[in-house]
């Protein structure tokens, strides 16, 4: 190899990393936008918001929550899937990303090759909760309700194939009873039912049940992980009657596959500081997560494992799984 071509190839070499160096120091030099899948006011968007707040004093630009409802998340989803990967578009994740590769036969994006994991926030659990009225106080006693009177217990869900029907059904499997699922467009048809007794009970986000619990106007039964949560301590794992019974939700910010590394570690970083403060940490709990943390990597691996757990459940329950 020539002398000339050597320095060239050294000049290349070093011009690459020099302007990479310089990217990742200059990044961002505009607001950065983080989509959340859901309409405003709900624990996602209040979750959004707090880290998007201490992002933007870290990042030295705004950070701006742009909220894209609709279609269970997807149409969201799908609008980050198709932005630019420079680092100024993210999306703001929960356990929905997991189930709607099975809950939706069509969704315009793959979501293991369209997104590329960048940070988890927080986990948390569902909770099973029944109208108040209702005579059983405890998952004993549900368990025996149900297998004295098999299908005659309703429970809402708001998606068909998301975490609350499966979890549903994980339970129907795990306790060998059979109940009768009543499906619900949104959120807020299924509590008002559940309000009004036209179901007995349902799983819902923990989140946005605590409000309801706190009032007394729906009873807790139990939580669907293994161990308890912060964000409710007297709150008793199902799994204590039904072993093996652990799933759970998640709060996560994941990027359009080929954003640049030194962005996705830099966005990490400054993540996991983030809700390693006491402040965030403490209204995180308040909203029924706990915090999280930990690398992009760890990440992807959390979501990959997240996707087949769910997928496994579905097949358990005989319901058609779209997961490709």
């Amino acid at each position: 190899m020539s002398r000339i071509l050597k320095f060239l190839i050294s000049a290349l070499v070093y011009s690459l990393v020099i302007s990479t160096q310089a990217y990742g120091q200059e990044y961002p030099t505009k607001p950065v936008t983080l989509v959340v899948p859901y309409p405003p006011g709900g624990p996602t968007d209040n979750i959004a918001r707090i880290i998007a707040a201490e992002l933007g004093i870290r990042l030295k630009q705004s950070v701006i929550v742009l909220n894209r409802g609709g279609g269970g998340a997807t149409i969201g989803s799908a609008a980050v899937a198709r932005a630019a990967p420079d680092g100024y578009t993210f999306l703001l994740a929960t356990s929905d990303h997991s189930t709607n590769p099975i809950a939706y036969p069509e969704i315009p994006y793959k979501t293991e090759t369209a997104f590329t994991p960048v940070a988890l926030i927080a986990t948390s659990s569902l909770v099973l909760i029944v109208n108040r009225d209702f005579k059983v106080q405890s998952i004993p006693e549900l368990v025996a309700f149900a297998k004295a009177n098999p299908g005659m217990l309703n429970y809402a869900t708001t998606t068909t194939g998301g975490n609350t029907h499966l979890a549903a059904e994980l339970f129907s499997q795990l306790a060998k009873v059979k109940m009768t699922q009543v499906p619900y467009q949104g959120g807020a048809g299924a509590m008002t039912d559940l309000l009004g007794g036209q179901v007995q009970l349902m799983f819902s986000a923990i989140g946005s049940s605590l409000p309801m619990i706190n009032d007394k106007k729906v009873r807790p039964l139990g939580i669907t992980t293994s161990k308890v949560t912060a964000a409710a301590p007297e709150l008793v794992p199902i799994a204590r009657t039904l072993p093996g019974f652990d799933v759970g939700a998640w709060y996560g910010i994941v990027a359009p596959s080929g954003t640049p590394q030194q962005i996705i570690d830099r966005i990490n970083t400054e993540v996991d500081s983030i809700i390693r403060m006491s402040s965030v940490a403490q209204r995180l709990v308040s909203l029924g997560a706990d915090p999280a943390g930990g690398s992009p990597s760890a990440f992807k691996s959390f979501i990959h494992d997240d996707i087949r757990n769910w997928d496994a459940i579905a097949k358990l329950a005989n319901i058609s799984s779209h997961l490709k």
